[in-house]
């Protein structure tokens, strides 16, 4: 997979990792724009395309490339693997501390790096969100998730719809799983 780099500097404490496959624009672009709006400027965002993409969200993404501030690297594979393998280029493209993985329709709390900054202890591996389904402007499934347990993640992902995990964490496990495309989020919990 070809990538490009359009950082420079230190390695930023976050990398969001998005893995785009043929989006709509407009939750694209909204998903975009929630990550650039992050009060915690210690960020990037990694796109890693799976496949060829619509030619609109090409123009998007070409524009947000073009300006350094939004420190966005994209990596791009000419046919399409699945949404693990994606995940995991993205990821071996990331330099932050933290990997936080976000889907190319999510919108994020423009105050969410922030906290999970101040979440962070020197023990945790794993940092996870609250969910809010939305229909359009709409709030319509709010999803309060419970204290980590083994038990409840047997019966319930809570772990998916934001996460982060350190790199090193992300590194000694060796990823995502391509065998469990769809259930992603669950296995790499």
């Amino acid at each position: 997979p070809e990538t490009r780099h359009r950082q420079s500097g230190a390695c930023p404490r976050f990398s969001f990792i998005v893995p785009v496959y043929r989006p709509p624009l407009g939750h694209f672009r909204r998903c975009m724009d929630s990550l650039l709006a992050q009060s915690c400027a210690s960020r990037e965002i990694v796109l890693s395309l799976d496949g060829p993409q619509p030619p609109d969200v090409m123009d998007h993404i070409r524009r947000l490339e073009s300006q350094p501030r939004n420190a966005v690297k994209v990596v791009q594979s000419a046919q399409r693997a699945g949404i693990s393998e994606a995940s995991n280029r993205a990821a071996e493209a990331a330099c932050g501390e933290w990997l936080v993985f976000v889907d190319h329709d999510d919108t994020v709390h423009p105050e969410m790096l922030d906290r999970m900054a101040a979440a962070a202890g020197p023990a945790a591996a794993m940092l996870y969100t609250d969910e809010d389904k939305l229909i359009g402007p709409v709030h319509h499934t709010a999803f309060t998730k419970p204290d980590p347990s083994f038990h409840n993640i047997m019966a319930c992902n809570y772990y998916s719809h934001c996460r982060a995990f350190r790199r090193s964490v992300i590194q000694r496990i060796g990823g995502h799983d391509s065998r469990f495309d769809g259930s992603q989020d669950y296995e790499l919990a």
